[in-house]
C-alpha cells in the first residue's frame, strides 16, 4: 500500500513536470495561419494532457480501489487475528483461573485439615489437663476431708472428755 502511494505521489511529479515544461510565454504570431498552427498546437497539447490526465487518473481511481480492497482485507485479517488471541486469551485466563481455584482448594483443605488435627491435639491437652486438675481437686479435697475428719474427731473427743470429767467430778461431789 506504502509503495502504491509512492509511486502515484511520483506519477503526479511527472505530470506536473509536464505542466511546467509548457511554454505559456511563446511569442504569440497574429498572423492567420499562425494563429491557426497556434491553435491547434494548443489544442493537441490540451488533448494531450487531457488524455494524461484521464489515464492517470483511472491509474488512480484502479490505485485507490485496489488499496481500499487491500485494506478491507487487512482489516478482516486483523479483525480475525484479533478475534483468535482474543479467544486465546480467554481460555488461558480460564485454564489459570482453574488452576488457582484448583490450588485454593487443595490449600483450603490442608489448612483445614491442619486446624483440625490442631483442635484434636488441644481438646486432648485440656482434657488430660482437666483430668489433672479434677484428681488434684479430689485429692485436695480428701486432705481438707481427713484434716475436718481428725479436727473434728479431736474435738468430738475433747468434748466427750471434758464431759467425763465433769461427770465424773459431778459424781465425786
Amino acid at each position: 500500500m506504502i509503495e502504491e502511494a509512492k509511486a502515484m505521489g511520483e506519477e503526479n511529479k511527472e505530470v506536473k513536470e509536464k505542466a511546467e515544461t509548457y511554454n505559456y510565454e511563446e511569442p504569440i504570431d497574429f498572423r492567420p495561419n499562425r494563429i491557426d498552427d497556434r491553435l491547434n498546437r494548443l489544442d493537441q497539447k490540451i488533448d494531450g494532457l487531457r488524455s494524461d490526465l484521464t489515464v492517470e487518473i483511472k491509474e488512480v481511481r484502479t490505485s485507490v480501489e485496489r488499496t481500499r480492497t487491500d485494506l478491507t482485507a487487512e482489516i478482516k485479517e486483523l479483525r480475525a487475528d484479533m478475534t483468535t488471541e482474543n479467544k486465546e486469551l480467554r481460555a488461558d485466563m480460564a485454564a489459570e483461573n482453574k488452576g488457582l481455584r484448583a490450588d485454593m482448594a487443595a490449600e483450603n483443605k490442608g489448612l483445614r485439615a491442619d486446624m483440625a488435627a490442631e483442635n484434636k491435639e488441644l481438646r486432648a491437652d485440656m482434657a488430660a489437663e482437666f483430668k489433672e486438675l479434677r484428681a488434684d481437686m479430689t485429692a485436695e479435697i480428701k486432705d481438707i476431708q481427713k484434716g475436718l475428719s481428725k479436727n473434728l474427731m479431736w474435738t468430738v473427743g475433747t468434748v466427750i472428755a471434758g464431759m467425763a470429767a465433769m461427770i465424773g467430778f459431778i459424781k465425786l461431789l
